[in-house]
């Protein structure tokens, strides 16, 4: 179980199927869908066939290897700007909290996830001491209600989280509202432990997140990030197929598995002979008579009829039950499929080993991976800059805060708004480096470029930034001929 403990087992929510759908991916990209795959091998093949292929193939998961593989805008951290911030001091100083946060690294795998479950919250928030923390929420863990104005974002919050409270590790909720300035703590039987739970209430004039320093209007600190955009809070029936696709490879490949195993050599067979010591496997129910077969195992028979006078019929044997090659050619046809649930075209998949199974074969090319950000970064951009407007808020609250402030010299007040992410993408391997110098360079030489915008191009630099450091090495080159 992720997120949780075990003991504690899962919380109750409304919104049922949509809260079963995002568990169940839940378990596919974290590793926790044993059981998934047996029920669906029992739904296939029958109780008794399902004890005779063993334990489920779970080598191959191609809907985590597909989430995972496209969800590449926050490779490399994202750098922050802002029109006001000249001299990049407010963006160097909101990116050093943000580092603190681990923000950059979480996202990796906060995209990754919305991919999958289509949405994810993130929450921010802020400690005593002034450290920014940067929390991702699940969907099967919260209830929202939708932001009057624009539907697609949360006006409310009911959040299931575990709490110690005096002492007990328990599932409660937040329950927060930013119209009513209300913050509270709540157990699973309804009881309010906002004091327990926070050592003080946070309703009223104690509502702990507001615009303008801590001094201005409430705001919901929760940002809900969309894998498409589409004006809702959920989208959570969109990708089945891919789903569908790696529950279905499991079973395919678990049934591969035990035919290579117990099918892939050729079976003999006798009449009027028994096989002495046979036992019974499998638990009762499912139970089956069996033997420990093969090619270097001596079978000893003895006659079922001794008294038929007449030699028995020589044993014979049939083919082998099953082709590997073949049916692993007829698997692999069957997930070549997953290019079309996830609308990668074919070019963008590339094999990289001899291992037919997809799981571990294919890959999605780098020109691929380059296509998916592209289609990622105006959702996730959106979401990254409403959560930067956050994040200031909430430092600015604390710098203000008469009981405490920023240890740094380095402290100022950050704008709330108008913030800008620039997502760096992949890294370029050498020769895709040398390609760009190249071609900037040839542009800069016919005066097509300027050369602001060259150096930005060639060191993925903002044109600011840029214009910044030509200025410096413009004043050494001064310096040093001076």
């Amino acid at each position: 179980m992720i997120g949780a403990d075990r003991a504690l087992g899962e919380p109750t929510l409304g919104d049922t199927r949509r809260v079963q759908v995002a568990r169940a991916r839940r378990r596919l990209l974290y590793g926790d869908w044993e059981a998934d795959a047996i029920r669906r091998i029992r739904a296939r093949l029958g109780a008794i066939r399902r004890e005779a292929v063993g334990y489920p193939d779970l080598s191959a998961n191609p809907f985590r290897s597909v989430c995972h593989q496209t969800a590449v805008l926050y490779d490399r951290a994202p750098r922050l700007s802002h029109p006001d911030d000249t001299d990049g001091s407010l963006a160097n100083w909101l990116t050093v909290k943000l580092s603190e946060s681990l923000w950059a690294s979480k996202m990796q795998r906060i995209q990754r996830d919305t991919i999958g479950i289509r949405e994810m919250l993130v929450r921010p928030d802020i400690t005593s001491r002034g450290r920014l923390t940067i929390r991702p929420v699940f969907p099967d863990r919260c209830e929202i209600e939708p932001h009057d104005e624009e539907p697609d974002r949360p006006g409310t919050l009911r959040e299931a989280r575990i709490r110690k409270v005096a002492g007990v590790r328990q599932w409660t909720y937040d329950e927060i509202d930013p119209e009513k300035e209300q913050y509270r703590v709540v157990d699973a039987q309804g009881e309010v432990i906002t004091a327990k739970a926070l050592g003080s209430g946070a309703s009223g004039e104690r509502y702990p997140y507001r615009w303008d320093g801590g001094r201005g209007d409430p705001y919901l600190a929760a940002v809900l990030y969309h894998a498409t955009p589409t004006g809702e809070l959920w989208d959570w029936s969109e990708l089945r197929e891919l789903y569908e696709a790696t529950l279905e490879s499991c079973v395919l490949w678990t049934f591969w598995g035990h035919c290579v195993r117990d099918a892939s050599w050729p079976q003999r067979w006798a009449i009027d002979l028994e096989v002495k010591a046979a036992t019974t496997e499998g638990p009762p129910g499912t139970a089956r008579q069996g033997i420990v077969t093969d090619p270097t195992v001596l079978l000893r028979l003895t006659r079922s009829n001794p008294d038929a006078g007449a030699s028995p019929t020589p044993p014979g044997q049939f083919a082998p039950g099953a082709d590997p090659l073949a049916l692993a050619e007829a698997l692999m046809i069957f997930e070549s499929r997953i290019a079309a649930y996830v609308g990668v075209t074919d070019p963008d998949f590339i094999r990289t080993s001899g291992d037919p199974r997809s799981g571990y074969a294919l890959a999605i090319s780098r020109d691929g991976q380059r296509a998916a950000a592209r289609k990622f970064e105006p959702q996730f951009r959106a979401g990254d800059e409403e959560l930067l407007g956050m994040c200031a808020a909430l430092l600015n609250t604390h710098l203000h805060d008469p009981e405490g402030g920023f240890d740094d010299e380095r402290a100022v007040e950050l704008p709330e708004s108008g913030w800008s992410v620039r997502y760096l993408g992949l890294p370029l391997t050498p020769e895709e480096q040398d390609a760009r110098r190249r071609d900037q360079l040839e542009l800069l030489d016919k005066g097509l470029t300027s050369r602001e915008r060259a150096y930005s191009v060639i060191h993925d630099l903002s044109l600011e930034e840029a214009r910044r450091e030509l200025e410096e090495m413009d004043r050494g080159a001064t310096r040093a001929s001076a």
